[in-house]
């Protein structure tokens, strides 16, 4: 019997060990990589609704080995999407040949920019150890690490092959979290001539600094006006520059080329960072950019960066701003349009105008990398799988041939010099070397580039707009006044959203906070007056600071009169209920000054500018929350004390 059982454990045990390999070799078997990327090469040209479902269902059929998700009854919903989706030839082929090289699967989904963050946080916190390989932004990877979504890559990069700046955005905490694979300044297409070869548009020197490019603007409005204009631009031309207002984060990107030309920064990183959107040379360019669009020489069409480039090869702008990929675009626009003719000939590119002539041009630096994003530690076969498909787009041979499709220079220094068709070595090369980016910010990708750009940034280029001429509203000095101070606000709310949103500090003690719990303390000593005193003292104490800093809020949320004088009302009603029937002295005088204090604060927010405030902005706040605190603790702490000393003597008494 005994010998029975032990051979039917030993049985048992060996089915056991069985059934769990057979369930390991089931989860391995169809586990593959995953990749989430966005369309980057050019999209396909446009065609009939018949022929672009069958030119779906091919393209599915085709890369059925390799792309998932991506279906036909999908992408045919989507005609836009789907034409993006249909250029996607060259990442397809390199994969499959990954596939066919070492047998490892990879699935391969494509995703829309302005969607593609959400989409890959979303699908990551779902994969359970699974790990995505995911092309990422270069602003979104110190917010994906600081999440712990991504994993570390130090030993896949060789640090001598990239630039310093790249890898300066894809590290986080001394790590190094992504690969760089595509680099992506901002430049400005212009039109330099005529289709007549003739008739000059802009010239290079219309570049040197914004006076110039701004009479050059002038010139060609006038030139239209007069009938004077060059074919394509003759009868058709809107304006002379034209910026994309599409709500996305090229919203962000547009104004830092600008706000970077100017000398200014967007934030600054560090300990001690901040937003520098109420600097002087923000504030300078916001006010250039709505003076060019009340003088008609500045559009912002609601349109994306794409249809704007279109809008700009067919003629009805002069100028516009967007990365390597319009090279491409102007090629493909230009074999279809204008048949025969090489876009750069008639097409210019340059770097954005210094403020003054003679400084630095400097320029917005993009970009995008490989990640590996991962909730958790991921599967071991699954994250070896993973990062061999990692190393793979990282080798030269295919970093060359994926940016050469793309349009992009690759960020691999020894991929292929930085030459790019159609644009002058030097421009590039200027772009390289002077372009700039964000500091690494845990919190930009989710923070700024979604609720900034959505909330505050697409409001202030629609104020930028409002400016036009062609609205009706009368045009006046007074007018545009106004509207440029609503722009000045506008500045500071979305300064302050940014310091809210990146650099929340905890309160500070400083001296301001001291003095006043030093005189709570000096007077809980000084008086004796009943505990109930105290309370009501305390309770007034705090709705009045808290009324105060609700007011400097206000004055950044939603800056206008009748905002102000309403938390002004708000803190005197709260006032109201701590005041018993009998108001003995002490709490008299406590009331006057905390009126008299009330007033104070509403007088500087209508003397001190909204600049200089918003600079002084979050030091205030700390200090107004942190003195509330310690004012109501200290009253409490008296209350007692004195609740105390009454006690004491009956006490005594009763012993």
């Amino acid at each position: 019997m005994r010998t029975l059982a032990c051979g039917s454990t030993q049985a048992a045990g060996r089915w056991v060990a069985f059934a769990v390999a057979l369930v390991g070799l089931c989860s391995c078997a169809g586990a593959e990589v995953r990749l989430i990327c966005m369309p980057s090469e050019p999209q396909a040209p446009e065609m009939t609704d018949r022929e672009q479902a069958r030119a779906v269902r091919e393209f599915v059929r085709q890369h059925r080995e390799v792309l998932d998700d991506n279906t036909p009854a999908e992408l045919q919903t989507r005609p836009k999407f789907a034409r993006s989706v249909l250029g996607q030839r060259v990442l397809l082929k390199l994969t499959k040949e990954f596939v066919d090289q070492t047998g490892i699967a990879v699935r391969v989904e494509f995703v829309e920019w302005p969607y593609a963050y959400q989409t890959m946080v979303t699908r990551a916190k779902a994969q359970d150890g699974r790990p995505l390989v995911v092309q990422l932004g270069t602003t979104w990877v110190a917010t994906l690490a600081d999440e712990g979504l991504l994993q570390r890559l130090d030993e896949l990069i060789d640090r001598d092959q990239y630039p310093q700046w790249i890898l300066r955005v894809c590290g986080y905490k001394g790590r190094l979290w992504a690969i760089p694979a595509t680099l992506d300044p901002r430049f400005i297409y212009y039109w330099r001539r005529g289709l007549d070869g003739r008739t000059l548009v802009f010239t290079q020197q219309d570049f040197e600094d914004w006076g110039a490019f701004e009479q050059a603007c002038q010139r060609v409005r006038d030139m239209s006006a007069k009938g004077q204009a060059p074919a394509p631009l003759r009868g058709r031309l809107r304006a002379p520059l034209a910026l994309s207002s599409y709500q996305d984060f090229d919203l962000l990107h547009n104004l830092s080329m600008w706000v970077f030309s100017a000398g200014g920064d967007i934030v600054a990183g560090g300990p001690d960072g901040g937003s520098m959107l109420t600097h002087e040379p923000a504030v300078a360019t916001v006010h250039w950019l709505s003076r060019l669009s009340w003088d008609g020489l500045l559009d912002l069409p609601d349109a994306k960066n794409d249809d704007v480039f279109r809008a700009f090869t067919s003629g009805r702008y002069a100028t516009t701003v967007a990365g390597t990929w319009g090279a491409k675009l102007a090629e493909e626009h230009f074999a279809a349009d204008f048949p025969g003719r090489q876009w750069d000939e008639y097409i210019g590119v340059e770097l954005p105008p210094p403020r003054t002539a003679g400084q630095p041009r400097r320029t917005f630096e993009g970009g995008s990398v490989w990640a590996m994003m991962c909730s958790g530690a991921p599967r071991a076969a699954l994250g070896r799988e993973a990062r061999r498909y990692l190393e793979y787009l990282g080798q030269a041979g295919v970093a060359t041939e994926l940016a050469r499709a793309i349009g992009h220079p690759a960020a691999l220094i020894s991929a292929e010099p930085y030459h790019l068709p159609g644009i002058d070595d030097r421009v590039v090369r200027d772009a390289l070397s002077f372009g700039k980016t964000y500091p690494a910010l845990p919190g930009w990708a989710d923070s700024v580039e979604q609720r900034v750009v959505r909330d505050q940034l697409y409001v202030l280029w629609k104020q930028i707009l409002g400016c036009h001429p062609s609205l009706p509203y009368p045009r006046s000095e007074v007018d545009y006044d106004t509207r440029q101070r609503a722009l000045d606000e506008t500045l500071v709310v979305t300064s302050h959203r940014m310091d809210e949103l990146l650099f929340q500090r905890p309160p500070a003690a400083d001296w301001v906070g001291l003095l006043a719990a030093a005189l709570c303390v000096g007077l809980g000593f000084l008086c004796r007056t009943d505990s109930a005193v105290w309370l009501r003292w305390g309770f007034v104490s705090a709705v009045a600071l808290v009324g105060m800093s609700f007011a400097v809020r206000l004055l950044h949320e939603r800056p206008s009169l009748w905002h102000e004088v309403g938390a002004g009302i708000l803190v005197l009603a709260a006032l109201v209920p701590a005041i018993p029937g009998g108001v003995p002295r002490l709490q008299r005088t406590h009331l006057l000054f905390v009126l008299v204090l009330l007033l104070v604060v509403l007088a500087v927010v209508f003397l001190v500018p909204p600049g200089a405030w918003a600079r002084l902005d979050a030091g205030v706040r700390e200090r107004v929350h942190w003195v509330t605190t310690s004012w109501v603790s200290l009253n409490v702490l008296a209350a007692l004390r004195n609740r105390l000393r009454r006690r004491k003597p009956q006490t005594a008494q009763g012993s």
